[in-house]
Formats: C-alpha cells, sequence, structure tokens
C-alpha cells in the first residue's frame, strides 16, 4: 500500500523460503513482481535512479521482472477444486417463499423475471468462468500481469522464459538422431563383440582340440610348417630359375647380336676383297710398268683396311655401351614412374580423409534450454483461456467504436451485457466493466451486477451509488431470506468506505435518502456491526 516494493519483496521471498508447498505465498511473490512490473506506479523512479535515466535498461529491468513473475506464477503449487463437504439436502417437490408486506410496500424490490436471458453461444462458451479455486487465482494473477505490460509484451515474455513447441520439436528431432547414432554404434560394438567372443571361443575349441589331439596336432603343425618351407623354398628356386633364364635370355641375345655384327663384318670384308681382286686384275692387265705402282697402292690398302678394322671394333664397343644406357635408363623411368604412382595413392586417401573430418567437424544445430523452463500444462491452459477472454473483449470493443462511428444504438441483450461486464472485470478494464453493468440493469435486475459495482463503487470512493447498490442488495437478500450480516459482499464494501469516509458520514447520507423504516432499519444493521466491532473509520 505505501509503494515499498524492495521490502515487500524480501518479505515474500522469506515466506515462499519458510513455506514453499502453499500457494498463497508463491502468489503474493507473483503479485510483488507484478507490482514491480507497473510503468506507472511509483516504483519508476527508483528504477530511473538506478538504470541512469537510460530507457533501454529500464526496459530491460521491466522484461527481467515480468520473466521473474512468469517463473514464479509457474511455480505456484496448484491444488485441485473441491466443493465444501456438506450433507447434500433432497430437492423439494415445492418451494414457497412468500414475500415480506413490507418489501412489497417499499416500492425498492425488482424481480429478476428472467427476460432478456438469451445471449451469444460464443459468450456462453467462454471457459474462463468454469474456473476455481487456485486456477482461478492464478488466472487473475495472469490477467494482471497482461493488463499491465500487454498482450503482446507477455507472449515476448513467454517465448524467452519457457521452452516453445517448435524449439522442443528441433531439440528432440536432434536428440532422436543422437539417440539413433549411439544406437548404431552400440549395435556395431556388441557385433564387435560377439565376433571376438566367437573368435576366442573358437580359439578355446581350438585349444581343446590340440590339447586332446596332442601330438597329432603337432605333428600335422610340423607338417605343415615343412611343407610350407619347401613350398617356400620351390618357390625361391623357381624364382632363381626364372632369373637365370631370363640372364640367359640376356646373354644369348648378346651373343645373337654379336654374332649378326661379326657376319655383317665378314660380308664388308669379303664384298672389299673382291673389289680388291677385280682392281688387281684390272692393274694387271694394264701395263706391267704400272706393276710397282700398283703394289704399294696396294700396300696401302692393306694399311687401311687394317685401320677399317681397328675403327669397327671401336664402333661395336660403343654401340653396345650405348644400348646397355638406353636399357638403364628405361628401367630407371620404369621405377621411377611405379615409385610416383605408388607415392600419390596415400595422398588422395589422405585428401578423402581431410574432407571426412571437415565433415564430421561442422557445427551442428544445438538447442540449450539451461535458461528456460518447461511450462505447466495448467499455465499453458490459462494461456489458452486468456486469449479466449482477449479476442471476445478484443471484437466487442471494435463493435462499439464501430457503431459509435456510425452514430448507431449497440443493442445487446441483459444477459450479453452481463456476461460482457464479467469479461471485461476478469480483464481488469473497470470502466468498460461499469458501463457494461449498467447497461445490464437498464435491461433486467440483475444481483451479481449490482454486486460488481458495488465493488466499483466502493474502489472509486462513490458513496452515493454505493449506498444506492447497497439498498438493492439489502433488499433481494432480504426477499430471499438471506439474513446474514457478516461476512458478505455488502460488508466488505461498506467497511471499505467506513475506512475512508468515516461512519458518521455514511450515516447521515443513508439518512438523506429518505428510505422506508423497514429498509432504513434493514441498512443500519450493516453500520451497526461496524460501530460494535470498531471497524477503522467508525470513530469519526
Amino acid at each position: 500500500m505505501q509503494g515499498k516494493y524492495d521490502i515487500a519483496l524480501k518479505l515474500a521471498k522469506h515466506a515462499v523460503n519458510n513455506t514453499p508447498s502453499e500457494f498463497v505465498t508463491w502468489a503474493k511473490l507473483t503479485e510483488v513482481y507484478i507490482d514491480l512490473a507497473d510503468y506507472e506506479s511509483v516504483h519508476k523512479r527508483a528504477l530511473e535512479m538506478y538504470c541512469g535515466g537510460h530507457t533501454y535498461l529500464l526496459h530491460l529491468a521491466y522484461f527481467f521482472i515480468s520473466f521473474q513473475a512468469l517463473l514464479t506464477l509457474n511455480s505456484c503449487p496448484m491444488f485441485t477444486y473441491s466443493e465444501r463437504d456438506m450433507h447434500r439436502m433432497p430437492t423439494p417437490a415445492r418451494t414457497h417463499l412468500p414475500i415480506k408486506p413490507e418489501i412489497v410496500n417499499s416500492g425498492i424490490m425488482e424481480e429478476d423475471t428472467g427476460r432478456d436471458s438469451d445471449a451469444d453461444p460464443n459468450l456462453y462458451r467462454l471457459p474462463a468462468p468454469a474456473l476455481h479455486g487456485t486456477f482461478n487465482k492464478a488466472y487473475s494473477l495472469l490477467t494482471r500481469l497482461v493488463a499491465r505490460i500487454g498482450w503482446d509484451e507477455l507472449l515476448k515474455c513467454r517465448s524467452g522464459v519457457f521452452v516453445m513447441e517448435e524449439e522442443y520439436r528441433m531439440q528432440k528431432a536432434v536428440e532422436e538422431e543422437r539417440k539413433g547414432s549411439a544406437a548404431m554404434e552400440g549395435l556395431k560394438a556388441a557385433r564387435a563383440k560377439r565376433e571376438s567372443l566367437v573368435a576366442a571361443r573358437r580359439e578355446e575349441r581350438l585349444e581343446e582340440e590340440a590339447r586332446a589331439n596332442g601330438a597329432k596336432l603337432e605333428e600335422e603343425k610340423r607338417k605343415l610348417e615343412e611343407k610350407e618351407k619347401e613350398e617356400r623354398e620351390e618357390k625361391e628356386k623357381e624364382k632363381e630359375k626364372e632369373k637365370e633364364k631370363e640372364k640367359e635370355k640376356e646373354k644369348e641375345k648378346e651373343k645373337e647380336e654379336k654374332e649378326e655384327k661379326e657376319e655383317k663384318e665378314k660380308e664388308e670384308k669379303e664384298e672389299k676383297e673382291e673389289k680388291d681382286e677385280k682392281d688387281e686384275n684390272e692393274e694387271e692387265k694394264e701395263e706391267e710398268k704400272e706393276k710397282e705402282q700398283n703394289e704399294e697402292e696396294g700396300e696401302k690398302l692393306a694399311e687401311d683396311l687394317e685401320d677399317v678394322k681397328l675403327d669397327d671394333g671401336e664402333e661395336k664397343k660403343q654401340e653396345s655401351e650405348e644400348a646397355r644406357k638406353a636399357r638403364e635408363q628405361e628401367e630407371k623411368l620404369k621405377s621411377a614412374a611405379l615409385e610416383q604412382s605408388y607415392m600419390e595413392k596415400p595422398k588422395q586417401a589422405a585428401e578423402e580423409q581431410k574432407d571426412l573430418k571437415d565433415a564430421a567437424s561442422q557445427p551442428e544445430h544445438s538447442f540449450s534450454f539451461s535458461n528456460k523452463r518447461l511450462c505447466e500444462r495448467w499455465l499453458d491452459n490459462l494461456f489458452m483461456v486468456l486469449y479466449e477472454d482477449l479476442r471476445v473483449y478484443t471484437v466487442w470493443r471494435t463493435e462499439v467504436s464501430h457503431y459509435k462511428a456510425q452514430h448507431m444504438p449497440y443493442r445487446k441483450t441483459g444477459t450479453e451485457w452481463e456476461i460482457l461486464g464479467d469479461l471485461a472485470s476478469r480483464l481488469h478494464h473497470k470502466e468498460e466493466a461499469k458501463e457494461a453493468y449498467q447497461q445490464c440493469l437498464d435491461h433486467k435486475f440483475s444481483a451479481k451486477a449490482w454486486m460488481k459495482l458495488l465493488e466499483i463503487y466502493a474502489d472509486e470512493g462513490n458513496v452515493q451509488k454505493a449506498l444506492v447498490a447497497v439498498v438493492k442488495l439489502t433488499v433481494y437478500h432480504e426477499r430471499w431470506y438471506h439474513e446474514i450480516v457478516y461476512p458478505t459482499v455488502i460488508a466488505h464494501n461498506l467497511n471499505k468506505l467506513i475506512r475512508n469516509e468515516g461512519l458518521s458520514k455514511m450515516q447521515n447520507m443513508l439518512i438523506s435518502m429518505n428510505l422506508p423504516h423497514p429498509i432504513f432499519k434493514l441498512v443500519t444493521r450493516y453500520f451497526a456491526f461496524a460501530e460494535t466491532f470498531r471497524v477503522e473509520g467508525s470513530d469519526f
């Protein structure tokens, strides 16, 4: 009441710590957070002082307070509503409650004839009036919060505090993928274990068989080893033979090449000798004088032939060396090509492994819910109830503004006005609720509408209209033999006015209304109760 929200917050937290299983303490803490979230309350100055006048810091503070209010509301322990454990009386065949003559003669009583009882089915289907107990209280707290911060801000706070359905589905899909991969890995591990167990069992069986057979297995092993050795030796011998055959083939090729070269040389020599013989015959036929010259020339030719022979031997040697070098170069090129092809293969495999590592190292979509909580089912249902109320209220106010703009009367039945008044009252729109209840009373008498108007007039401090509502409700209760004075809605609201205005002022205003004496006596019972039990304000 005094605006000291910091002290109230500490006390509410202390109460929650002491009795965490009670709904009342959690509800009180939620109320404190909702009062802190009020933009127009006194604590705004304190927030401005702490935030240095920065608007974005103020908004962050309000969002934080709203988050806390929602989290606290979500933590409230809820209890199922149960009616009072009373014996049910059997329904009477007929009832007769005669009207007292003083009530009839007063002319104040209005009968609820049931006219204008028809209403739109959508208004009857609103789920909020069916809430009771802790759920009704929690819904009133939620409507207070939405009245303070608005529907859009409430949805933002809700998505910031609680895990939404889409986020939950995405997280669930990721978890299922992880579980699937983990299951596959588990299956692979199980298969590997089975294979290892089967192999171990086989080895054990072999060992057992070996122990049972004993020497036979050892002999067989020796034979197998000997056979393997013989096969290896045979293979080595075959390889050596093949190498020898290759060497022999190479030698034969070299010999053949040498023989071919020698044959060519012989042919060349024979051709040269024939030429020499022909030249000698021609020289013999020639003049004898030239014999000496021919002999000299023959000697020279013989010397040339010897030089040719030496040159041919050197050329053969050079040709064999060149062929050997060409073979060596060819072998080197082949071995280098094989080595190059052998080294390139691991490089490609390494690149593939690198690609796999890159693909595996790609970041996965992770959703961390460390700062969020799961919304309770009952609170989620209350959000849907609030949505229905806000939807109907928005349609109603839109229609009213449209009809006013068109200068046309907006008509509803008495029951519809009563339901709309309850709707506006639930959503904490007092002016609209007061207007709806007044429209309802213009169409028909409704004790509920008078009670709601009495609460509104008591909060506003409108004593005259509050006393009119008190008189109407007192006559109604007397008509139906509700003779209790306290605790009733009438006494509660009258005591509120007495605290603010004083008992003497209230009595004087009641006297100025010039009520019939029986009705005046009925109303003064509430004032007598306040004076007897010394209600605050009864002294002045």
